[in-house]
């Protein structure tokens, strides 16, 4: 399967850009590789270990669909940093709103006390936070911290 994955990256950036098939595939690439390649990375997994394969491949894929990981870095810690977060992230952390039952179809803002949680805006994040304020105060990752390792 992964190395169906890295033929079909490898496919993509091949085929003309202009191409929808190409395009879909880039954008899809954009927007999940460098958030699943931090996720694995923050597993440790060791050269040695036979799950470090998927590490491996994971990092292949992406640079056969022709992305950096310094660039995807940037980039995500820039969105972060701004709280713009992509729709398809999890729902508002506000029970209360519409949109923490289904996902979203606007992008999401994370909570900058503690960046793992998400709102709609400033409301319902000033709802949520008599809920929120203890757990948001629970060990807060810098928000600029490397996760490589």
């Amino acid at each position: 399967m992964l190395q169906d994955q890295l033929n079909l990256a490898a496919l993509a950036r091949l085929q003309d850009h202009n191409s929808h098939f190409a395009e879909s595939v880039y954008q899809q690439m954009k927007h999940s590789w460098f958030p699943t390649l931090l996720l694995l990375q923050a597993l440790n997994l060791r050269p040695t270990d036979p799950a470090y394969q998927i590490v491996e491949g994971w990092i292949r894929i992406g640079h056969a669909a022709g992305l950096s990981e310094s660039a995807e870095r940037e980039q995500y810690f820039w969105r972060l940093h701004n709280r713009v977060i992509p729709a398809h992230t999890p729902t508002c952390h506000w029970k209360t709103c519409l949109c923490s039952t289904v996902k979203p179809k606007h992008g999401l803002k994370a909570c900058t006390g503690c960046w793992s949680v998400f709102y709609c805006g400033v409301e319902c994040q000033t709802n949520d936070w008599l809920a929120h304020r203890r757990d948001c105060q629970k060990g807060k990752p810098k928000k600029h911290q490397s996760l490589n390792r």
